[in-house]
């Protein structure tokens, strides 16, 4: 599909756009004007009122935007925010979502994300792909996660607070993540070793992988090659910066490992891992920094009985 095909896409199918409805376009200097840019002729195209805001990108994932773009998020019934850095786990884009904001956000996004790849998923699948996992994991107490590479964590979970970022955001105060796929969680406690070997926030596909010793749900030890400006970032922040803030599970049969944290994170099959801010989906942790590290090749095993990542059963 081309790219205003794909903009009309994503704010008709998943955003379930209506005529008469306004929309927010958020984006910064770090991206491409040809994103927001079809986004905004898409919501005219459908008889919708549409600004854009381009604002100065953030420096990292999580941060704040300016205050006047956080007013303004308050004002609009859909914003998309195709930005360099993500908008996702702010309190700006919590606070709008109160409001009743339909909200996705699109951090990193490329041409050939926005028309290939996990965008042109099934986002019906894969919403019938979530509830079925959820629905597996809806007693369980603990997620083991395993590899060849040395990975064995354990979380203990609450599963009452599993989501699922399906793509599809219809209904008032709803939020997504676009490409969607996946089911993500803030557990309360994490110990062991695991092994980031696909991808990581701004240093993109991992030619080794990078280890992290977590002790109740602090990374006390982060080792591997260039691991310096990630090191920076979250000390940057504090101890908050290291808390092990998310864990979540790919879900989109379209997406792959492309070094974007935006698709890679959906990719079918693989775990993921992010440290920093969950305060916006259930944890307790404000950061102003949330950073997924995506690992493949992994055992996932719920309350002991191994989870099968491609079919979504749990085997005994």
């Amino acid at each position: 599909m081309d790219i205003l095909q794909s903009a009309t896409h994503i704010l008709k199918d998943c955003m379930g756009l209506k005529k008469g409805e306004s929309v927010l376009i958020i984006t910064d200097n770090g991206m491409s004007d040809s994103i927001p840019d079809s986004l905004f002729h898409a919501a005219i195209n459908a008889g919708c009122d549409s600004l854009i805001i381009k604002m100065k990108s953030r420096s990292v994932d999580g941060e704040e935007p300016p205050a006047y773009v956080a007013s303004a998020m308050l004002e609009f019934d859909v914003i998309i925010a195709p930005t360099s850095k993500s908008l996702s786990h702010t309190q700006a884009r919590l606070n709008a979502s109160k409001r009743g904001c339909r909200i996705a956000t699109l951090p990193g996004i490329t041409e050939y994300i926005m028309t290939s790849g996990g965008i042109t998923a099934d986002y019906n699948e894969i919403s019938r792909s979530a509830q079925k996992i959820k629905n597996l994991l809806k007693s369980v107490k603990t997620i083991r996660i395993v590899s060849d590479r040395g990975t064995d964590i354990l979380f203990n979970v609450n599963s009452e607070k599993w989501q699922a970022d399906t793509g599809i955001c219809r209904d008032k105060g709803c939020f997504t993540n676009l490409p969607g796929g996946e089911i993500f969680l803030a557990p309360d406690n994490a110990n062991g070793i695991y092994f980031i070997d696909g991808s990581i926030g701004d240093l993109g596909l991992l030619d080794s992988p990078i280890k992290v010793q977590v002790n109740n749900r602090e990374a006390v030890s982060i080792e591997g090659q260039n691991t310096g400006p990630l090191i920076a970032m979250l000390d940057k922040i504090g101890k908050k910066g290291r808390n092990i803030a998310e864990l979540g599970i790919g879900l989109n049969q379209n997406a792959s490992l492309l070094g974007n944290v935006l698709e890679d994170e959906k990719v079918k099959g693989t775990a993921h891992i992010a440290f920093g801010d969950n305060s916006t989906f259930g944890g307790d942790v404000k950061a102003g920094i949330h950073i997924d590290g995506i690992m493949r090749d992994v055992t996932i095993f719920a309350d002991g009985r191994r989870l099968d990542l491609m079919n979504f059963e749990i085997q005994n």
